[in-house]
């Protein structure tokens, strides 16, 4: 078996493992150029793993963004239409859905629920994102009564609008 040489950081390729236990380390200068071999500080690994990190989670944000801007589309074109997406009822049609994400399902002031997101809510339903999923599928279906018009047969659909309405929320002081 041949012996790999011991190659330089700086000119040539290191070896594959930079163990001073494994058998392929050696320590001296490079066999091609006589440079001294350099160790790989801990502090570059530790910046390399941060920026990966970095990268990985720019675009699940980016996603979510993007998610977000159609959720948002969606909304403007088809629910503004009874909804509104401010904290007020600027609407009578439906109700507001700033801050729905997290509450209890028909506990909006103001506005004049169907017997079915009363009861809803008298049971302690709560519009979490996999109940808004299971309710945007068909909302007649899910609670009888209601009147809301729209439902979003594509989950990319959904997921998009479930997370427009989990971006609805006050700002942190």
């Amino acid at each position: 078996m041949a012996r790999m040489p011991k190659a330089c950081f700086s000119r040539h390729i290191p070896p594959m493992h930079w163990s001073r236990d494994c058998p392929l380390f050696k320590a001296g200068p490079c066999a091609r150029c006589q440079s001294q071999p350099r160790q790989i500080s801990m502090k570059i690994v530790a910046l390399c793993m941060t920026l990966v990190g970095t990268l990985v989670v720019h675009n699940a944000c980016a996603d979510t963004a993007k998610e977000i801007a159609t959720g948002r589309n969606l909304f403007n074109h088809g629910c503004t239409a009874c909804h509104d997406d401010t904290g007020y009822m600027v609407k009578g049609d439906g109700p507001a859905l700033f801050g729905v994400v997290g509450k209890p399902v028909g506990a909006v002031v103001g506005f004049n629920y169907s017997p079915a997101l009363r009861a809803a809510n008298h049971n302690g339903d709560m519009w979490t994102p996999d109940h808004l999923q299971e309710f945007l599928i068909d909302p007649a279906r899910m609670y009888p009564g209601t009147t809301m018009p729209w439902s979003f047969s594509e989950a990319k659909d959904r997921k998009a609008m479930i997370s427009y309405l989990k971006s609805l929320k006050p700002l942190k002081p």
